[in-house]
């Protein structure tokens, strides 16, 4: 059974409106792919920031501990033994 060119007309015209939501379909996925690799990279970065603020803060830490020891150890070599007292004083300016 033969299709005249008038029954076979709906027949293209949903052939061809498959064809356009295929492609839209194609078009939208390829922009949700470029998203997840703009994410991607904006994730990446946030990791490199929260890794270089850790390394930062180890620093800090490190350094604050440095300095309380050497607070201490000045503090040892400014005091001198008050006359009468069994307690160390520091010298009165």
């Amino acid at each position: 059974m033969e299709l005249t060119e008038l029954q076979q007309l709906p027949i293209f015209r949903q052939a061809n409106d498959l064809v356009v939501s295929a492609t839209s379909i194609a078009t939208r996925g390829g922009e949700v792919v470029g998203n997840v690799v703009q994410t991607m990279g904006a994730i990446n970065d946030m990791d490199q920031t929260t890794q270089q603020n850790a390394a930062l803060v180890e620093e800090a830490s490190a350094a604050a501990e440095s300095l309380s020891e050497q607070t201490i150890q000045l503090s040892g070599a400014l005091a001198v033994p008050a006359v009468g007292n069994d307690r160390l004083a520091l010298p009165q300016r």
